[in-house]
């Protein structure tokens, strides 16, 4: 396809775009759209994998406020010091659990 005959044809649909925007309804779409950003204000707490922090219900007003991503756990570069070799029979294994509230409407 030539150039010439590829812009006449974007020309043309981006004309028919903008007609057809200028005669839609004032206020086109009306919705109650808002957006929200869900990285900051989480709550985490490192530790007991058997808890059941899942529940809504669950009191989590002392744990740490947190932005993610966020680690679990800084180690420093030998791994705080463990002598594991490449097939690292010992590891760091916490577990952290992460609670944010958020409402959908």
């Amino acid at each position: 396809m030539k150039k010439n005959s590829l812009f006449t044809i974007l020309l043309v649909m981006f004309c028919g775009f903008y007609v057809f925007a200028q005669n839609l309804p004032d206020g086109y779409p009306q919705t109650e759209r808002s957006k929200t950003k869900l990285n900051t204000s989480w709550k985490f707490y490192l530790g007991n994998p058997d808890a059941e922090f899942f529940k809504a219900d669950y009191d989590d007003s002392d744990w740490e406020e947190v932005s993610i991503p966020h680690t679990l756990k800084l180690t420093s570069i030998n791994l705080d010091g463990l002598l594991d070799d490449k097939y690292q029979l010992t590891f760091h294994r916490e577990v952290g659990w992460y609670r944010k509230a958020i409402t959908v409407g």
